[in-house]
């Protein structure tokens, strides 16, 4: 069961991480299209703005549970050496099961915030794009990324962690 939760797991990080490549590639396409219309055109993008604003969304929460899995979180490890190996594992596991809750937090309040924003019909300023889809897309990355880390700390304490540099498929 373990094996079969780890396998779609890094399936669903890999395809989150896919969303969040081409919403950057969507940014990239619509910032030079932007500057060059501004430039050569004397007309830029209408809605530049906005279209950067929710793939920025996109792009953030996208890529939280791959830069976890693949445990290139930033971090500073000036005591980790002076710790036993069981307080370095201990203080792992708390430290994953706090994101984990913090990020299943995020989620249930993107939920929330997501129904208030279709009852009040809220959307960007310049194109009228809806909020709450992009709600809605925060708390599903969320809880991705939320249990990406239960499922590790699961691992950690069972002693079958890995840390992947590519995850299984990856080129």
């Amino acid at each position: 069961m373990l094996r079969f939760l780890q396998v779609w797991s890094d399936h669903l990080v890999r395809a989150s991480a896919v969303v969040a490549s081409l919403a950057l590639v969507g940014i990239v396409t619509t910032i030079l299209v932007d500057v060059a219309g501004r430039n050569l055109l004397g007309a830029p993008l209408r809605g530049t703005q906005d279209l950067v604003q929710v793939a920025l969304i996109v792009i953030i929460f996208g890529s939280v549970a791959m830069v976890d899995r693949k445990d290139a979180n930033v971090a500073v490890d000036l005591l980790e050496h002076q710790f036993s190996p069981i307080l370095n594992r201990v203080l792992t596991v708390a430290g994953r099961l706090t994101g984990a809750l913090i990020f299943f937090g995020i989620a249930w309040t993107m939920i929330d915030s997501a129904a208030i924003s279709t009852m009040l019909n809220l959307s960007t300023n310049i194109l009228n794009i809806p909020k709450a889809p992009f709600q809605y897309i925060i708390a599903a990355f969320s809880v991705l990324a939320g249990v990406s880390m239960v499922l590790r700390v699961l691992l950690i304490l069972l002693g079958r962690d890995r840390v992947l540099d590519t995850l299984p498929g990856d080129l």
